[in-house]
């Protein structure tokens, strides 16, 4: 899944068999790696007498902002999927415009909202329905690549225009809705 990097914590086992812990296990880290810089995780969990992993808070900071989530379930005895929402607040724009990796794209000011995940052992991580949208006084999006891909150069009229827009897109509102799996091309709307 990743790095994780400066992990500290203890964990109390309270039975062998079936393995359990008590409820505010606490671990902590300077930071993961999941494709994405996470800063500052800090996770409260215990392991209940079913076999699952409780999550009962998870915490950390992201492009300058906070991520969030509580009470997910991930079972250790089998491969279902798992479904958690995070909730996301005051993300930087400019520093998630450095982590997409996509040359040509800055922008400023300040995102807010959810990015559902599922991570399903067999698929791998994916996301359904996120949403984030723009904090007041709003910002600015560019995308200006020195030469833009292929898949954007030959795709038509309309995302002509689009790529025509975001050469210098100045918002006071903005949203941003997508869907899909890291590593593959993802459906967004603006």
């Amino acid at each position: 899944l990743g790095t994780v990097s400066g992990l500290s914590g203890s964990v109390a086992i309270s039975s062998i068999d079936p393995l359990t812990t008590l409820m505010g296990q606490t671990l902590t880290a300077t930071g993961i790696d999941v494709g994405v810089p996470i800063a500052e995780p800090k996770v409260a969990f215990h392991i209940d007498p079913d076999r699952n992993l409780v999550l009962e808070s998870v915490q950390a900071r992201f492009a300058d902002g906070a991520v969030r989530t509580e009470g997910v379930t991930v079972p250790l005895t089998s491969s279902e999927p798992v479904s958690m929402i995070l909730d996301v607040t005051g993300v930087d724009a400019a520093r998630l415009a450095e982590v997409t990796e996509l040359d040509g794209l800055t922008a400023t000011g300040s995102l807010s909202g959810s990015l559902p995940l599922v991570w399903d052992p067999a698929q791998g991580l994916s996301v359904e329905r996120a949403r984030l949208a723009a904090t007041t006084p709003g910002g600015t999006v560019r995308y200006r690549p020195a030469s833009p891909p292929a898949a954007l150069r030959d795709a038509g009229e309309e995302v002509s225009l689009l790529l025509e827009a975001v050469r210098n897109l100045v918002y006071e509102r903005f949203e941003i809705e997508a869907d899909g799996r890291p590593g593959e091309p993802f459906d967004v709307k603006l």
